[in-house]
């Protein structure tokens, strides 16, 4: 093969044989995300992130009101509940899913401070190259509908109100 010939790649796969891998990665290790101050500048390849009370109140001001200032936080994330289309909405592969979400104080033996799932939706166009899959996400945001909409998250350490949530 010369150097600018590129191995045609095809992936033949079924709505439900995908939704069932994305689960079967979620649910394992690698579907794991513990994510704090110094994995979060890894992850994003950007030095200097912040992920402590006072900096993420510009995002969510109640680890700030609850915990005081200065608190180094980490997330524990996994998206769960994968169900995928294809051809919808103008791109290849529409997924719904689950995406838990715990708080913590980043130091050894925290207990979780809030933990909730979202309901989300990510829209993409998949090309394989070289065996290699490359996603290009068009959206990716949250999915309110009247079943998702609570007044509490599902754990709460931080006595939050409903005006609080």
């Amino acid at each position: 093969m010369q150097k600018n010939d590129a191995t045609i790649s095809q992936l033949a796969i079924t709505e439900s044989a995908f939704s069932c891998m994305l689960n079967n990665i979620a649910s394992s290790e690698i579907g794991h995300y513990n994510l704090n101050e110094a994995r979060l500048e890894e992850f994003f390849n950007v030095p200097g992130i912040k992920f402590d009370t006072t900096n993420f109140a510009k995002h969510i001001p109640l680890f700030q009101r609850k915990l005081g200032n200065n608190k180094p936080l980490k997330m524990l994330v996994q998206p769960k509940d994968f169900k995928v289309q294809f051809g919808k909405y103008d791109v290849n592969v529409y997924a719904e899913y689950t995406l838990s979400i715990g708080f913590y104080l980043d130091k050894i033996g925290s207990d979780e401070l809030l933990y909730d799932e979202l309901k989300m939706q990510s829209e993409f166009n998949l090309k394989l190259e070289d065996d290699i899959a490359f996603i290009d996400l068009k959206r990716h945001k949250l999915n309110f509908d009247a079943h998702s909409q609570r007044k509490q998250p599902q754990r709460n350490k931080l006595n939050m109100t409903k005006n609080d949530y």
